[in-house]
């Protein structure tokens, strides 16, 4: 609310409000007090002023402090006294002033209205409360009633309000009085909370819930520690046997689609990559180095779920030194053996077929004795195998077909390889053995090619160039070796094979 004030009274108003703000030393009184004599202020600057003045003059500041009465009327209590139970010095206006309708915020069951009524008359709540439910019972119509005046009458929020509910006069004394009395009775209310007995209900009733909640808690812990520790028991012994039979066995059960091949036998395929006499210490340091983290998962799982606590510190050290000397091991055999194939080279020959006149070229290869060789390897369509009799290795070549602008045939060989330099990987495709002959008229292609005991990624294929127009027949054992060729069906490559087939711009056309 604002106000103009005239400087002789905004004077002595400052005077006076120093003096009452000097009359409570403690600020928790200044801060609850001070407030509701300034709006009782404001209230009687209100009324003087009636709308027809808009300057508060000195003779309306006189006129408020004869109204709520001077500082030095505030009543103080001694110390340890109750300010609730003293005798204040005499008020400038003693009488009772006129009751005001409030709805009591203090003695409110629903809304305060029975409890304001009460100040109001001078009465028990009580009695009418048991009014209402009365004529609630008889007619109905005092739930209606009721809520109206829950509506249009206003709470008592301050204390001024608090005072002319009770027809008390609204004055420094008796503002000061309500309100270390509120003060007083909440303080004793909140030292008293510890022994009164709905607190000891409720520190009883949360002890007894925290402790259920405990429980609970605990045993779901303890049950999701079971199914975590079978799952650690159950992932560590499937891999664990896994290994093993991939390991020591030549197949495995478990898994076989996230391995290579399911059939293959460890050993076999490190004679691939090393010398034979490094494969023990090799698979040495790998099962070591993924049996103890398996191991140790399996126990994990155990302890977790018969809640063991035992700890083995210098069993747990022995371990992670062996692990940590295997890995180390492991690495070093890996860095070894990546070493062999840092190098790549390719090598390729050319060979003119100027033997063959006609315009026809007939394909073949001898049938296929795979069913001979033990496969080791299988990476996506290629394959290794080996002679179980000389122990060599071997592997498929693929065939492509495609055309060439020189007017005559020709058949290229295409042989790769890798090492640890450039002449070895040149030397490892040079060794490969990709046979290839005519007899009468006809191409026969070696469905194998050989490349001695150690893989260093050796492939080898065949590339057969024809120039347009010229027809070539694909016997039905070349059908393995076809690699994918452009032709006006769209067939796979796969069923090339025995039909004939003529070259042009586009790709071979059947010849029908």
């Amino acid at each position: 609310m604002v106000f103009f004030i005239d400087e002789d009274a905004y004077l002595l108003l400052g005077e006076y409000l120093s003096g009452i703000s000097d009359r409570f030393p403690r600020q928790e009184e200044r801060e609850e007090i001070l407030p509701d004599i300034e709006t009782r202020i404001a209230e009687i600057f209100t009324d003087r002023l009636g709308g027809k003045r808009q300057v508060v003059t000195l003779e309306d500041v006189k006129a408020m402090i004869s109204l709520l009465g001077r500082p030095e009327d505030i009543f103080e209590p001694e110390e340890g006294e109750d300010p609730s139970s003293g005798t204040a010095s005499p008020d400038p206006q003693t009488s009772r002033s006129s009751r005001r309708l409030f709805r009591d915020p203090d003695n409110a069951v629903l809304g305060g209205v029975c409890g304001g009524l009460g100040a109001y008359f001078n009465l028990d709540p009580v009695w009418f409360r048991v009014a209402f439910i009365l004529l609630a019972l008889a007619y109905g119509s005092s739930i209606l009633v009721y809520l109206v005046m829950w509506l249009i009458i206003p709470e008592a929020r301050s204390t001024a309000q608090r005072l002319e509910m009770k027809g008390e006069p609204v004055n420094l004394n008796n503002i000061s009085k309500n309100i270390n009395k509120e003060f007083t009775k909440v303080k004793d209310n909140i030292r008293n909370i510890p022994e009164s007995e709905g607190y000891r209900r409720s520190r009883n009733v949360l002890q007894e819930l925290f402790h259920v909640l405990g429980e609970i808690i605990l045993m779901l812990l303890k049950v999701i520690g079971v199914i975590i520790g079978v799952t650690f028991v159950l992932a560590g012994l499937i891999i664990l046997v896994a290994l093993v039979s991939t390991f020591f066995f030549h197949f495995t059960q478990f898994f076989p689609e996230l391995t290579i091949s399911p059939y293959y036998y460890m050993p076999d395929i490190l004679t691939l990559f090393t010398k034979p006499e490094n494969v023990p210490y090799i698979l040495g340091s790998l099962i070591l180095t993924l049996g103890i983290p398996l191991t140790a998962l399996i126990y994990a799982g155990i302890k977790m779920i018969f809640n063991i606590r035992t700890r083995h510190p210098v069993l747990g050290v022995t371990f992670l030194v062996v692990w940590l000397i295997s890995a180390i091991s492991l690495s070093l055999f890996i860095a070894d053996i990546a070493s062999g194939y840092s190098r790549g080279a390719r090598i390729s020959k050319t060979v003119p077929l100027d033997s063959f006149s006609t315009d026809t070229l007939y394909l073949t290869a001898p049938s296929d004795d795979d069913h001979f060789y033990e496969e080791l390897l299988s990476l996506d369509d290629h394959s290794i195998f080996r002679d179980p009799g000389s122990g060599v290795l071997l592997s498929r070549p693929e065939l492509d077909i495609v055309l060439t602008g020189s007017g005559k045939p020709e058949l290229e060989i295409y042989k790769r390889a890798r090492g640890n330099t450039r002449q070895a990987a040149v030397r490892h495709a040079e060794d490969i053995d990709l046979q290839w002959e005519t007899r009468d008229k006809v191409i026969i292609l070696r469905p194998w090619y050989r490349f001695g005991k150690r893989w260093y990624v050796q492939e080898a294929d065949y590339r057969l160039r024809v120039p347009a127009g010229m027809v070539i027949c694909l016997d039905e054992n070349l059908r393995r070796m076809l690699d994918y060729i452009p032709n006006d069906q769209h067939l796979h490559s796969y069923d090339l094979a025995g039909k004939c087939w003529i070259m042009t711009e586009e790709g071979l056309k059947e010849v029908r």
